[in-house]
């Protein structure tokens, strides 16, 4: 689509674990990456340990020192020890205890990790907790499950408790693996990894490496470890956050749901309510996840219990009537969207958000209703007034009312036209006047081509590409043109290459960028362009004319930098589709059709790919 806006690799048990210890100590990497099973001698180290902590807190100066260096000579195998008793009763303990963990000297990567893996984690250390946990999420997207690895490290090794059960809930999170003989292997590599550690992130992952040989069985531990949880943050609040008891437990309802538990799903949503301080953005986020779930009647029970919040919010209303609709009571319904719509009919910008946010979820009928009340109530050209046509346009356009949504732009050129401040105006409401031209000349190019009144298709998108050459909708509706002559098509061809060259070259340079970003957040941001014009070139190329294969590499180039982006697996479905793997086309638009079913434009597209599929004799993938 464009863009307005496997496999494990297998966890050698060297690569499992990369923390370099003190220059002062032993090598207690091998110790630490050996399985509880492997080190008979377990339970006399570990009485070794708590005899050693134990002196830290002597009376005696120098058993208490003669201590400390025999745990830093330790290295990381005292670290599951001394990270315990950094909250020891005894402040000689602790004091010492929380020394030795920070002067360890750690390597947060091994030489055997991918190149990809290593440049997340280089400088980890140094970062500030929010850049800690970015590099988390990174490694949770990296290609072929690299990350689990170096997460598990992360989450044993992490000095900060909440940090920690951060990285292993981004392990918790990766998608379902149905190869048995790849759970088995990746079970096998989390428990090396988090060994006998007695953190709570350790405990997590254990029973998670459970999970993929045998779920069922490992429910009643899930509800042991997320009641802790709870009472850990309701206890000990510097050690967790309620954003993680959250995830937990959502992680514990996933998991339900997957083994048919519906009555234990609703208890443990239930349970979810005390994290909440009745915030509207607290209550949004519990509505949202729970309208996904389909757990309607618990929308309601929210309802009831923050009414003062869902009164004064024009969002929860629509979502309160959507779920109404749902439950099969229409009139109650209607009549609350009508209340959210005239709910602050003077704050024309929530009402904005609230109809992109509608949009978001398929509410386009009353998003719709929004748009056109902004747009009646905003002065003429003001800022409000073209932002909700533009967001209106595009609706209706995906739900093929291209005369509609043709119209509602021709306003804007329209002003446009008179008063040059108008154009200021356009790039106060963040779109580019030459490209509001273009894009209007391209729906009223639709809309005559439903009348087949070619000639004026070939006018109007000849207009909307003198805006903007750029237009890659525009483009690849003048090469699909029927009945073109030679000259013609030469032209076409030549106007997409200029515009394939640029987006290479914008390519290029964010690449480049990326590559040399100080921060993670930079890097993000740069990698983000880079794979907006991977997903350019690709749906042009895919819908054109080209290097097919190169466009389907660009394409998963575009989903590694970005996984599960619907708008970029719709455009892997259409480069699969152009270069004749129709199965494939089918699968990854099928993949987009589900992470955005209120797509028209995604919907339509499965359904031909389909149709293909099926007149030659093939079926939709398992």
């Amino acid at each position: 689509m464009l863009e307005l806006r496997t496999t494990f690799a297998p966890l050698c048990l060297l690569a499992v674990l990369s923390i370099a210890p003190p220059a002062t100590g032993q090598d207690a990497q091998a110790a630490a990456e050996k399985p509880a099973a492997d080190q008979p001698a377990a339970a006399k180290d570990q009485a070794r340990l708590a005899a050693l902590i134990k002196q830290l807190g002597a009376e005696d100066f120098t058993t208490r020192e003669t201590a400390q260096a025999e745990l830093a000579h330790l290295g990381l195998e005292a670290f599951d020890a001394l990270h315990a008793a950094q909250n020891d009763n005894d402040p000689e303990i602790s004091l010492r205890a929380r020394y030795l963990v920070r002067s360890m000297s750690v390597r947060w990567f091994h030489e055997s990790d991918s190149p990809e893996v290593v440049k997340i984690l280089r400088g980890y250390g140094d970062l500030s907790d929010g850049e800690r946990r970015n590099r988390m999420e990174q490694l949770a997207k990296v290609a072929e499950r690299q990350g689990i690895g170096p997460l598990c490290r992360l989450a044993r090794f992490e000095t900060i408790d909440a940090l920690s059960k951060y990285a292993a809930l981004k392990v918790m999170e990766q998608p379902e693996i149905a190869d048995a003989a790849l759970r088995q292997e990746i079970a096998k590599s989390i428990g090396a990894i988090v060994g006998n550690s007695k953190r709570p992130s350790a405990d997590w992952l254990r029973v998670y490496a459970q999970t993929l040989i045998d779920p069922a069985a490992s429910l009643p531990q899930w509800d042991a470890l997320t009641r802790a949880e709870q009472e850990t943050m309701n206890k000990h609040p510097e050690k967790t956050t309620p954003d993680i008891v959250r995830d937990l437990y959502r992680w514990q309802v996933e998991l339900l749901k997957r083994q048919g538990k519906e009555q234990e799903v609703v208890e443990v949503i239930r349970r979810t309510f005390t994290l909440l301080n009745g915030t509207p953005e607290q209550v949004k986020e519990l509505v949202q996840w729970l309208i996904h779930a389909e757990k309607y009647d618990v929308v309601l029970e929210v309802a009831q219990k923050f009414d003062t919040v869902f009164a004064q919010s024009p969002e929860l209303l629509y979502r309160l009537a959507e779920t109404q609709l749902k439950l099969g009571n229409t009139d109650e319904g209607q009549a609350t969207a009508e209340r959210a719509l005239n709910l602050n009919p003077e704050n024309l910008e929530e009402h904005r958000l609230v109809g992109v946010k509608l949009q978001d979820v398929g509410l386009h009928e009353w998003a719709e209703r929004e748009f056109r009340q902004i747009m009646k109530a905003a002065p003429a050209g003001s800022v409000l007034d073209f932002g909700a046509r533009f967001l209106l346009s595009e609706l209706l356009h995906d739900q093929l009312k291209e005369q509609e949504a043709a119209d509602t732009l021709k306003a804007v050129c329209d002003l446009m036209d008179k008063d040059g401040s108008a154009k200021d105006t356009c790039m106060r409401a963040q779109r580019d006047p030459e490209g509001v031209y273009s894009r209007m000349n391209y729906f009223y190019a639709c809309a005559l081509t439903e009348q087949q009144k070619f000639d004026e298709v070939e006018a109007r998108l000849n207009q909307a590409i003198a805006k903007d050459p750029t237009d890659a909708d525009a483009l690849i509706a003048l090469y699909r043109l029927p009945n073109q002559s030679d000259e013609r098509k030469a032209k076409t061809k030549a106007l997409i290459d200029s515009t394939t060259t640029m987006f290479r070259q914008m390519l290029n340079k964010n690449k480049a960028d990326a590559e040399q970003a100080p921060t993670g957040e930079l890097q993000n941001h740069y990698n983000s362009r880079v794979a907006l014009m991977c997903n350019q070139i690709a749906w042009l190329m895919g819908n054109t004319y080209g290097d097919f294969d190169e466009a389907i590499r660009l394409s998963q180039r575009s989903l590694e930098l970005r996984p599960d982006y619907p708008g970029y697996l719709d455009t892997l479905g259409r480069c699969y589709f152009a270069a004749g793997d129709l199965e494939n086309a089918v699968k990854y638009q099928s993949q987009a059709v589900k992470l955005d079913p209120n797509s028209g434009q995604m919907r339509r597209q499965l359904a031909l790919f389909k149709k293909e599929l099926a007149a030659k004799g093939g079926d939709k993938p398992k």
